[in-house]
């Protein structure tokens, strides 16, 4: 999922659109696939007990729910993380960081996953977590175009 719906797509529409792949791109990648992984861990934990027995390995099943919600909180926080080191290593301009208007979205997130007992009842979650994504992407993109401007 990380690879796929960030690094590939990212790294893939920079380098159709300028011929190369600059380590903005990668950083960018992995921080916009690294909530589609969590969108991944929430399935794996809401599917478990099916899963199991249907004798599947999913990583919920290999590394445990507790693991999967601290792996949930680091898919959810890098994006955020990686914005931050972006601009501190002058790789994009200071617009980036409006992404960190999302944090409390990211956190309330964390909170709901952490509360929730599992199984249907993380459907919504989905929604929310891939809704994070957007936004992210939005007010990032947002904030880099008006400081190029």
């Amino acid at each position: 999922m990380i690879a796929f719906f960030g690094i590939a797509a990212v790294g893939g529409s920079v380098y159709l659109q300028t011929g190369t792949v600059s380590n903005a791109a990668w950083l960018w990648g992995l921080a916009m696939g690294l909530p589609a992984g969590a969108v991944l861990v929430l399935n794996n934990v809401r599917d478990k007990i099916g899963d199991q027995l249907a004798g599947r390995r999913t990583l919920a099943i290999l590394i445990g729910t507790k693991s999967c919600l601290w792996l949930y909180a680091v898919l959810m926080l890098g994006p955020l993380v990686l914005a931050v080191l972006s601009v501190t290593f002058g790789l994009t301009p200071p617009g980036a960081l409006t992404g960190l208007a999302t944090l409390p979205l990211a956190i309330k997130n964390i909170r709901t996953f952490r509360a929730s007992p599992g199984g249907q009842e993380l459907n919504p979650l989905l929604g929310a977590t891939v809704r994070f994504q957007g936004l992210f992407a939005l007010t990032t993109c947002l904030g880099m175009f008006v400081t190029m401007i």
